[in-house]
């Protein structure tokens, strides 16, 4: 333990004997750097020296009029050139020599650091920290042959300042890969005559200049070294052919441009050892010329895409198409490929033999898509064009804009199902569900995930669906839309939060309802063609809307399936239809929630009503070869099935309901088929046979509002009642906006009349407006109409309305009264009664303050009025 007590001690007096021996060298006279007549430790000209000349650790300075020969290796800490008319440091023509500064280094106004001779030298400077050119000169370049090396080699440095360079060679090699290079200055980078080697930290192009950097050579970027780009512009091998992606790229602001744009190259991940190749854009443009892959010997090697905002253009060049892939994710263990949002534009595609131009690691890696968009050709792109991306059953890609030219799933043997967040097929564009080579693979599935522009499928070209399903599947509302009649094969349904038609659909294989509802209206229609199937749908998912059937055969027994609703009601129908010619005919048909027995036709002698609930719509169109048909309606709990014998189908004729027959399947839920009928309307009901008892449903025969003394009175009777939960009584002020105020509970199921009254004890100076909610058991709801209360002239008024515990006022316009106050609390109970005379229309206080808070009811009464008026205690 002493030993390493004596051990420390020893180290500490080290440092403080190597910290204390730091000098500050000035210039004193032009020289050599290892003359010791060269430098003064006073101050600049000064003869004073108590060293020899700058060593690694101290400061050097140069002074106007004085020029500095590096005719050795040499090293300092920090070098600052030039006080502010002159000053040079230069390297010697006698020999290859390394100028090392571990700090900064300092170019002044009228400063310069240079070579400037034609002896065949390569000399070095390697720079630990940072470099300030404010308006001095480093030219560290005279011609090929004799030139100057610069390496950053410590922690973060940064470049700053605008003034004259003249580079060769730049390398940045510092201490860690988390280190920065940050170049701020604008005159740096565009003064590089030839190369910058990438090997270890971050290099961070902060600034708006514009820099073509290894403009003839293929770059690499080393497994340690990153390129970050927050601002201007900075083109890679922009005369070469490769840039290989060993470390990373971020393009978070400013424009990145890789290889030369007449090639066909591009961007090869290439990983080295364990380091993950890494490409991210945040913001800002990324231009590719060429493609995003992978070099040849790291086709089995990870890496990593990431992109949440700006643009990246792939194959954007002049020259001929590239022959690989446009953006390649390999897909291996440790790929992963990420897109939240931004915008890729494929703007040629690839002309290699069975290649994507577009492929994610959706096997072996990670793949995460919630945004962006890939763009595949522009208006430079010719029409005839083909893309093609590689499908994957399990993997998402992002939105996909097909905006010209033809987009295929690339097949060579894969025929595999594939998911999208959404397609969109601009009005120059195609998409095309063939594979573009090998085997066909026409019955691809295509799921949409997602939504673009507000929708998840939108058509304004060409869609060719071939025998593949569209499968809607999200957990938010999707849309379809576009300006073009869309017609799929296979539809499945698989979204909880429901799909919306903007625009005409058309289905010829199968609608497979699964989960969630089709919205359309008869504008945004939904059409099956005659060889198209569909169920009948489930509570769960069916056609909130019009639908179109077409029926083109004169089978007899042909079922015509309308899987229908409306409102958040399921209510089916199926027509089974027999026609005398095979002729194409289209049913129109929707449910309509709205009475059956508003609709103005007469009943028949063997029925006593049709449904106050809903009716079934259906228009036939084509061919006049209609022979005959049944028709079968389902019903539910709102639909006050109560007496299934009795049911009947009520079909309007002209003016008058036909009973169509029928007998109900079971009360409440199930359903009804008619009995044969020739001739076809487009009205079809539910009906109660003569006698029988079902209610259909909630029948309000009356509803009405009067002011009486104690209040605003509502009176309301029901006829029958199926399913009947409560009724909501609303109130409103301006006949708009109403509120809930009181719950009266309903009678369940009845077949009789039941009476209802609600008093409402609030006084007003105004019309009041009241309307009943009335809710079944399963949270279904109707509205009655609207009554009004007319307000009447009154004689007194109380005020305040809102009191903090002081007493009321009570003031009269009468000259002479007696009046009968009494204060009623919110539970109906008399707290206060008094008898008040009023004389020569004055005011009096009524007594309130050792009232508790709360609402309380003050009902005055004389002769002439019986009132009741309402304040609150606030205490």
């Amino acid at each position: 333990m002493k030993a390493l007590k004596c051990l420390v001690l020893h180290l500490v007096i080290l440092l403080s004997i190597s910290k204390a021996s730091a000098i500050n060298y000035y210039s004193r006279t032009t020289g050599n750097w290892d003359s010791n007549g060269t430098w003064s430790t006073v101050t600049y000209g000064n003869s004073t020296n108590t060293g020899t000349f700058p060593q690694a650790g101290d400061a050097v300075f140069i002074g106007n009029g004085h020029t500095i020969t590096v005719n050795v290796n040499s090293a300092c800490s920090n070098l600052d050139i030039g006080q502010g008319t002159s000053g040079i440091v230069t390297y010697t023509s006698a020999g290859n020599r390394t100028l090392t500064i571990s700090g900064n280094l300092s170019v002044n106004s009228g400063g310069k650091l240079w070579f400037n001779k034609n002896f065949s030298r390569s000399h070095t400077l390697n720079l630990g920290g940072n470099l300030s050119n404010t308006s001095g000169i480093i030219d560290l370049y005279f011609d090929p042959n004799d030139n100057v090396t610069l390496n950053f080699t410590g922690n973060n440095s940064t470049v700053s300042g605008n003034g004259t360079y003249d580079l060769n060679n730049v390398t940045m090699n510092l201490i860690s890969s988390s280190n920065v290079l940050d170049i701020q200055s604008t005159t740096f980078e565009p003064a590089i005559r030839n190369n910058v080697t990438f090997t270890q930290g971050k290099y961070l192009h902060n600034n708006n200049s514009t820099f073509n950097c290894n403009t003839t050579l293929n770059t690499t970027i080393s497994e340690n070294a990153t390129i970050e780009i927050p601002l201007g512009t900075m083109s890679i091998s922009n005369n070469g052919n490769y840039v290989y992606l060993q470390g990373k790229i971020l393009v978070d602001g400013g424009t990145l441009s890789i290889a030369k744009s007449n090639g066909g190259n591009g961007l090869r991940s290439d990983q080295l050892t364990t380091g993950i190749p890494f490409l991210e854009v945040s913001s800002g443009t990324l231009n590719v010329n060429g493609g995003i892959t992978y070099k040849i010997t790291s086709i089995t090697k990870p890496f990593h895409f990431k992109m949440s905002g700006g643009t990246i253009n792939i194959e954007n060049g002049t020259g001929p198409a590239s022959p690989n892939e446009g953006l390649y994710v390999t897909d291996v263990s440790g790929s992963i490929f990420e897109m939240y949002g931004g915008l890729v534009i494929f703007h040629r595609p690839t002309i290699g033999p069975n290649l994507a131009d577009v492929q994610v690691c959706g096997i072996n890696g990670l793949v995460y898509s919630s945004g962006g968009v890939m763009q595949f050709g522009d208006g430079t792109t010719p029409a005839s064009s083909n893309f093609a991306f590689m499908p994957y059953p399990s993997a998402t890609y992002p939105n996909f804009d097909v905006y010209k030219g033809t987009l295929y799933p690339v097949s060579g043997g894969n025929t595999s199902d594939f998911q999208l967040l959404s397609l969109q097929i601009e009005s120059s564009g195609t998409f095309d569900n063939r594979s573009l080579y090998g085997a066909t693979g026409d019955n691809k599935d295509m799921y949409l995930r997602g939504n673009y522009n507000g929708c998840s499928f939108i058509n304004n070209g060409t869609f060719s669906c071939r025998t593949g399903a569209v499968v809607f599947q999200d957990d938010t509302l999707q849309r379809v839309g576009g300006t073009v009649t869309t017609t799929l094969f296979d539809v499945t349904i698989n979204n909880y939060n429901n799909v919306t038609l903007d625009t005409a659909v058309t289905i010829g294989g199968t609608l497979s309802l699964s989960t969630g509802l089709i919205n359309t209206t008869s504008v945004d229609l939904l059409t099956l063609t005659s060889a198209a199937i569909s169920g009948i749908g489930s509570s769960s998912s069916y056609v909130s809307g019009p639908m179109v059937r077409t029926v083109a055969t004169s089978t007899a027994g042909t079922l015509v399936n309308f899987p229908i609703g409306a409102g958040g009601y399921y209510r089916p129908a199926i027509i089974t239809v027999k026609h005398s010619t095979a002729a194409a005919v289209t049913y129109w048909g929707q449910v309509v929630n709205s009475p059956a027995a508003a609709l103005s036709y007469s009943l028949p002698a063997t029925l006593s009503s049709v449904s106050t609930r809903r009716y079934w719509q259906f228009v036939r169109g084509g061919a006049s070869n209609f022979t005959n048909a049944t028709m079968k309606l389902y019903y539910g709990l709102d639909d006050g099935v109560t007496d299934a014998p009795k049911l009947r189908v009520a079909q309007g004729v002209t003016s008058a309901w036909v009973d169509n027959g029928g007998t109900g399947s079971a009360a409440y839920n199930g359903n009804i088929t008619s009995t044969s009928f020739a001739t076809f309307a487009g009205i079809f009901s539910l009906a109660n046979s003569t006698g029988g008892t079902n209610a259909l449903p909630v029948e309000l025969i009356s509803f009405n509002a009067s002011r009486t003394s104690e209040g605003n009175l509502l009176n309301w009777t029901t006829a029958s009642e199926i399913n009947n939960d409560y009724f909501s009584v609303e109130r409103s002020l301006e006949g708009e906006s109403f509120q809930e105020i009181k719950k009266v509970k309903g009678n369940g199921n009845s077949t009789s009349e039941i009476n209802y009254s609600f008093t409402d004890q609030f006084s007003y100076n105004e019309v009041v407006y009241y309307r009943l909610k009335q809710f079944d058991f399963d949270g279904q709801f109707q509205y009655s109409e609207i009554k009004t209360v007319q307000p009447v002239k009154k004689n007194f008024l109380i005020y305040p309305s809102i009191s903090t515990g002081e007493n009321i006022a009570i003031q009269s316009d009468v000259a002479v009264a007696t009046i009968q106050v009494q204060i009623v609390n919110s539970f109906g109970q008399i707290v206060s009664s008094q008898q008040l005379l009023f004389e020569g229309n004055k005011t009096i206080l009524h007594e309130t303050e050792n009232l508790k808070a709360g609402i309380y009811y003050a009902h005055i009464s004389n002769n002439d009025e019986n009132n009741v008026y309402t304040f609150i205690i606030m205490k």
